[in-house]
């Protein structure tokens, strides 16, 4: 997915959810970098976003980023890769391997993030590190989530973000 059509997705389903809505992840394969004020990750990384009503997160917006990717985090740890947070990023032996970005958009607060596209050795394909980022979510959050595509509300409020940029705080 190309940056614009994805921070389009982002925000479209932001801005179609309720106060009373259901977190949601969204899931993709990034298919160039993006280095916004709310959306980063590098070319060839599956990007995630959390997008969850407000009633969801921390309170303090500077605790979204580490509240959205201990998850991550927690993935690379149960897949035997030792990444840690260092402020609103994920490392690896010293170096950055995903950033984090949050905002809040309508009734929702927005964090992107990503995870590498393997890792030698790890032995981890797409479909596994999907199940087990669910998994920490769940685990982490106390959430469930099913797997669905967008509602007719939901795809139309991604097409108004793909013709106008959404304002986010």
């Amino acid at each position: 997915m190309e940056p614009r059509a994805l921070q389009a997705a982002i925000a479209g389903l932001a801005l179609a959810q309720s106060p009373r809505a259901a977190p949601i992840v969204l899931w993709a394969s990034a298919a160039s970098a993006a280095d916004g004020e709310w959306l980063q990750f590098e070319a060839g990384h599956h990007a995630f976003a959390l997008i969850a009503p407000e009633r969801f997160a921390p309170g303090r917006a500077s605790r979204r980023v580490a509240w959205a990717l201990a998850p991550a985090i927690a993935t690379y740890r149960q897949l035997g890769v030792r990444a840690y947070a260092n402020g609103n990023d994920i490392w690896l032996n010293g170096g950055r391997i995903a950033r984090g970005a949050a905002a809040t958009l309508g009734e929702c607060v927005m964090v992107s993030g990503s995870f590498l596209p393997g890792l030698p050795g790890a032995g981890f394909e797409e479909r596994v590190l999907e199940a087990v980022f669910r998994m920490r979510l769940e685990a982490q959050h106390g959430w469930q989530f099913d797997t669905s595509w967008a509602d007719e509300a939901e795809r139309a409020a991604i097409v108004d973000a793909l013709t106008e940029p959404a304002v986010t705080r």
